[in-house]
């Protein structure tokens, strides 16, 4: 939660130390506090909501018994369905489209839990959606998540890549999120291809 919350800090070698420096257990019950955290580029942290959204998290996950089962209460749900549902579950104070896919994009990446994105999950005019505007040339929602999906299909990676790929193709600086950037040359020109570049 903190990942996203925060975000990692770039240009630096230690992307992730903020969040270090600030965390605390889950078992303790203390609410990390982020007043004066240096937040990350992609940070969905509201300064003046203070720590409203991480308490909010909490008593979802206590509603729920735990984090684990909050993030899995559904076993006959396929990992997209958990995504799409846990996604519209997570509509915390000051926790926007952005920072609810990633961190359920983050726990699917990691192995956490069993979730996975089948769209973009356009449902806020933010810079994803602004960008998918732009790269699709249309701005019907359905037609903008179809296009996507057929994009990353063409370009053979997860539609959950595109969310921060429409992001950094419409900024003045690329965001890497604590991860070095990496080519992926055949990805790129399975793109280009899509797109007819």
């Amino acid at each position: 939660m903190l990942i996203v919350l925060i975000g990692p800090l770039e240009q630096t070698d230690e992307p992730f130390a903020e969040i270090e420096r600030v965390r605390t257990s889950w078992s303790s019950g203390e609410v990390p506090n982020l007043a004066g955290a240096q937040l990350g580029p992609r940070s969905s942290f509201d300064q003046a909501r203070g720590g409203q959204t991480l308490v909010a998290y909490r008593r979802w996950a206590e509603r729920s018994g735990s984090q684990a089962a909050a993030f899995t209460d559904e076993p006959h749900w396929s990992q997209a369905q958990r995504f799409e549902r846990v996604f519209e579950r997570l509509a915390l104070p000051a926790f926007d489209r952005r920072a609810r896919f990633d961190l359920l994009t983050t726990l699917g990446s990691v192995g956490r839990y069993p979730v996975r994105a089948a769209s973009l999950l356009l449902v806020e005019d933010d810079a994803v959606n602004r960008a998918a505007k732009r790269v699709f040339g249309i701005g019907d929602r359905l037609t903008l998540e179809r296009r996507a999906r057929e994009l990353a299909a063409a370009s053979a990676v997860p539609v959950a890549a595109l969310d921060l790929a429409l992001e950094n193709w419409a900024a003045q600086e690329q965001l890497e999120l604590g991860v070095a950037a990496a080519s992926d040359d055949d990805a790129l020109g399975h793109a280009r291809g899509a797109l007819e570049l």
